[in-house]
């Protein structure tokens, strides 16, 4: 069991400079030549690679691999595991996003690698700099950028490395439980899945997507938000739940527009995705259809039929000749593979307890999540301290 946090003196935490406990390593460049490998020595990674389902925490999976030979000719040389890889530029240092390598990897030219050193633990490395806030530090304002000068002048106040190594055992404990509630729920929906497109495969006959459910457009709930009240869920949110950056509003709705736990939603217009919603009440913004499925027609298969056309709605949105590209609502009517009522029940049996423990899990996730976020602050500035074993509260 991990130690339990505890109140104490600070005199033992000292003042210091990011440079002085760790050093940086920029990626390098990653023509797309040599993109696309699936196997090799090293990963090599590129920002989206953060944003990989398995990718939550550690770097696990990768997109593109390569040989050593391959890094050498490139010029590339792995970070150790337990380096800490971020954005340095752009959009992904915006959306700060910090992970930790778990073997020798490859970085492209718009990542960086944090390498500890021996006065930091690699797990409470990764933790500081989900605090350290890197988006704030960089030069640049239309297009925001890192350097490694301005990363090794960064003030931190550290514990010493057995304390860094009991804070990091109470947040790894949460976010382990995480990882593996996201892994249980990836195995229920792969096999949710594979039931599905069996019965799929065996479909006779076809129905328009519009005959099963109801589509409704949310409102521009943030302009004019208040800050306070029911998250309101854009792309973002319908990707990774609310986030600090969420916006709120505490404006008045009616249920078409209020998303609650389990509601399937359709980003219709710019980056074109699904989503069930796992989180208490919030506001779906314009762009995102809630989806509810007609009276006797099962959620998941509402939602199995919008994964199966998910691909050409994809296409449809990327032929548009704007700079965003979007559905018409006429194109909901588009066929998709019909199941008797006998077929749907069925499934149920088998398809409706995967289905329950995805959700399950997510929400159970959402909360450690909570519990997480509120610790973190407090543990990283020695505001709550964790006790060693056998010392008393």
């Amino acid at each position: 069991m991990p130690s339990r946090p505890w109140r104490a003196s600070m005199s033992d935490w000292y003042d210091t400079e990011l440079g002085n406990v760790c050093s940086f390593r920029a990626g390098a460049a990653f023509p797309t030549d040599f993109q696309g490998g699936t196997a090799g020595e090293y990963p090599f990674i590129k920002v989206s690679d953060l944003s990989s389902s398995g990718n939550e925490l550690f770097i696990r999976e990768a997109n593109n691999w390569v040989t050593s030979e391959t890094a050498e000719e490139l010029k590339a040389k792995p970070v150790r595991a337990g380096s800490v890889v971020f954005a340095k530029i752009g959009e992904g240092l915006k959306s700060e996003r910090v992970r930790l390598t778990t073997m020798p990897t490859l970085l492209d030219n718009n990542l960086m690698a944090a390498i500890p050193g021996e006065s930091l633990d690699p797990r409470f490395s990764l933790y500081l700099f989900a605090t350290v806030g890197l988006s704030s530090w960089a030069a640049g304002s239309a297009l925001p950028y890192l350097r490694q000068g301005d990363l090794a002048r960064i003030p931190i106040r550290l514990p010493h490395l057995d304390e860094q190594r009991r804070i990091a055992e109470v947040l790894g404990a949460l976010d382990d439980l995480i990882d593996t509630n996201e892994r249980l729920a990836a195995d229920a929906a792969e096999l949710r899945r594979s039931l599905l497109d069996a019965a799929f495969a065996l479909a006779t006959e076809q129905h328009a997507l519009s005959s099963i459910a109801r589509f409704v457009n949310g409102k521009n709930f943030t302009k004019g938000a208040d800050g306070a009240g029911r998250p309101i869920i854009r792309t973002p949110e319908v990707r990774e739940g609310v986030k600090p950056s969420t916006v709120r509003s505490s404006v008045e709705a009616t249920d078409d527009f209020i998303a609650r736990a389990g509601d399937l939603l359709f980003v219709w217009s710019g980056s074109l995705c699904i989503g069930r919603w796992a989180e208490d009440e919030a506001l779906v913004n314009q762009h995102v259809f809630k989806v509810t499925p007609n009276v006797g027609v099962p959620d998941w298969y509402v939602y199995a039929c919008l994964e199966w056309k998910l691909p050409w709605f994809l296409g449809l949105a990327a032929d548009k000749a704007t700079t965003m590209g979007h559905i018409q609502r006429a194109h909901l009517d588009a066929p998709v593979p019909k199941l008797s009522s006998d077929e749907l029940a069925h499934l149920d049996a088998s398809v409706r307890p995967l289905w329950e423990l995805e959700l399950e899990l997510s929400r159970e996730n959402e909360q450690l999540r909570r519990t997480r976020d509120e610790l973190l602050p407090l543990l990283m500035s020695g505001a709550v301290r964790v006790r060693p074993q056998g010392v008393a509260a």
